[in-house]
């Protein structure tokens, strides 16, 4: 048996059919892993933005226009119109009245894809003053 291992243990190490599909596999996993990665904290990004930009624009509209943000139900509203499509909902919002002016904040649940790796969900949230 040591001696047929002998004489084909050149022939196995001289045969190079198969590396290139077993260094694919190597190289491949770890590359769909980080790319992954970057849309995941792409999509996060996205909707931490969109989370900001609405609640600075609630914010404004509460002292701005008073006849469009009068109540707070018409201000959450107006804040889910500000999200660029981003899944947010209106009681995401808290309005409130504080030192530095009208105050709007937000947070919002981001269920994370890769739920093995980082816990399930992630809380994102965006504070915005404007001064009365």
């Amino acid at each position: 048996m040591t001696r047929m291992f002998h004489r084909l243990a050149p022939r196995l190490r001289a045969d190079r059919r198969g590396l290139t599909t077993l260094e694919f596999g190597f190289v491949g996993l770890p590359l769909v892993l980080v790319l992954f990665g970057i849309v995941e904290i792409g999509m996060a990004v996205r909707v931490k933005s969109a989370l900001q930009y609405a609640t600075t624009q609630t914010a404004r509209c509460l002292v701005v226009n008073a006849t469009l943000c009068n109540t707070t139900q018409a201000a959450q509203a107006y804040a889910v119109t500000q999200t660029m499509g981003a899944p947010i909902s209106a009681s995401a919002f808290t309005i409130s009245t504080a030192v530095c002016g009208r105050q709007v904040v937000a947070s919002a649940p981001f269920p994370v894809i890769a739920h093995r790796v980082l816990p399930g969900v992630i809380t994102l949230t965006a504070r915005s003053c404007y001064p009365t």
